[in-house]
């Protein structure tokens, strides 16, 4: 699949939101776009048990 960079963000929200039953390998600007977003929701919630 083909993905224009300005659609890396919109692409990259869909499959994130599939969770574990997608795994993104390239390209490398979603890859990182994708581990950014999970990282930031889990320091939302290793925050909150402290």
């Amino acid at each position: 699949m083909m993905i224009e960079t300005s659609e890396v963000r919109f692409t990259g929200d869909f499959f994130f939101s599939l969770g574990s039953d997608a795994i993104v390998e390239e390209p490398a600007e979603m890859v990182s776009y994708i581990c950014e977003k999970a990282q930031s929701i889990l320091k939302l919630y290793q925050n909150e048990n402290k």
